[in-house]
């Protein structure tokens, strides 16, 4: 599949030269539109634009708590409490979330903040 390369060009404005300048002549300067073409010099058509992906949360991986650590029901100091994770304890990431992990320690599996951990 042939990809477009898109070109956005902006056209300096045109300058004096040294005659205008020489002659005291004074020409018009104006700046020119902005305008997108791709490869092929044909302008891009107005599109909407594209929206973010969702942030990463799938990961894999063992991590070891570096104290005692709660495990939440979601990525939020304000959610239920599931369990207590001890220190040294050996935990199964499963994702990710801006700084919580989602991790399995036996049958629980919980949220606790990634700082709580180490990798082993």
């Amino acid at each position: 599949m042939a990809m477009a390369v898109l070109q956005v060009s902006t056209p300096e404005p045109t300058q004096p030269d040294k005659q205008d300048i020489l002659t005291d002549q004074k020409p018009i300067v104006q700046a020119q539109p902005k305008h997108a073409t791709l490869d092929s010099g044909l302008p891009v058509p107005d599109m909407p634009a594209l929206e973010p992906p969702p942030p990463q949360r799938s990961h894999s991986g063992t991590l070891l708590t570096r104290t005692n650590s709660n495990a939440r029901a979601e990525p939020s100091t304000s959610a239920e409490k599931v369990a207590v994770i001890p220190k040294g304890a050996t935990v199964t990431l499963i994702a990710s979330e801006g700084e919580w992990r989602q991790v399995a320690y036996g049958d629980v599996t919980g949220w606790v903040r990634g700082d709580n951990f180490q990798i082993p």
